[in-house]
């Protein structure tokens, strides 16, 4: 089987990432809703579970289904998990923005803030994250490493 994508998939990346997420979204508000009401966790705590159990989910439905991913899980993990706190902090940023400068509601604040966040998410997951081997892209961490080197020797 051939390791490069059909042109189809490859257009429907988007959408499915769109859709792996709103599914590791319910599903993990449902995790959250039942440690912290069904079995009594604190609000951190079943905070924390929902979203170890959102990312799980997402990391097997991306790399299977949207980006189609042969190589090695926990590589790819790991990267995907950085790739997550990076996002991550965009919407932080987003949402601080939005809440403290422009004084928009939080409800609103919230939502614009989705938009950052899944594209940042979704072009690392692409380029980064489940990035096949031999498929030509350099790997990020070393381009970074190399660009820094050079500047430092100058």
């Amino acid at each position: 089987m051939s390791r490069v994508a059909k042109p189809d998939r490859v257009a429907s990346r988007p959408l499915r990432f769109v859709a792996v997420g709103g599914l590791n979204t319910a599903a993990g508000l449902a995790v959250i809703y039942v440690a912290r009401y069904g079995l009594g966790l604190s609000d951190v705590a079943a905070n924390m579970a929902g979203y170890a159990g959102g990312l799980a989910i997402s990391f097997v439905l991306n790399a299977r289904w949207t980006f189609q991913y042969r190589d090695r899980a926990m590589p790819a993990l790991l990267r995907f998990l950085f790739s997550f706190a990076i996002a991550y902090s965009v919407n932080l940023i987003c949402l601080l923005l939005l809440l403290r400068v422009v004084g928009i509601p939080g409800v609103v604040a919230q939502a614009v803030s989705i938009v950052p966040y899944t594209i940042v998410f979704y072009l690392l997951s692409r380029h980064f994250a489940f990035r096949q081997a031999g498929s030509g892209r350099q790997d990020i961490g070393l381009t970074l490493t190399h660009i820094l080197l050079r500047r430092l020797k100058m």
